[in-house]
């Protein structure tokens, strides 16, 4: 099992994979960032992003924990 997991480790940092998916999801953070920035006048649209931006962060969290851990 644990060498299953570091061969799949290993792969995924050839393929650059982690860290292209890194980059995504700091980009959407970021762009959630700026939509809830710039929708301060309007409240309702700020708890909106806030959810959508913390729905898919736990999404992306428990993929990563479970393609991580197989």
């Amino acid at each position: 099992m644990a060498k299953e997991n570091a061969k799949r480790i290993q792969t995924i940092e050839k393929t650059g994979k982690g860290i292209k998916l890194g980059m995504f999801i700091g980009g959407l953070v970021m762009v959630g960032s700026l939509i809830v920035t710039c929708a301060g006048r309007f409240s309702y649209l700020q708890g909106l992003a806030g959810f959508i931006i913390g729905l898919v962060i736990l999404i992306v969290y428990r993929l990563g924990a479970w393609w991580y851990h197989g």
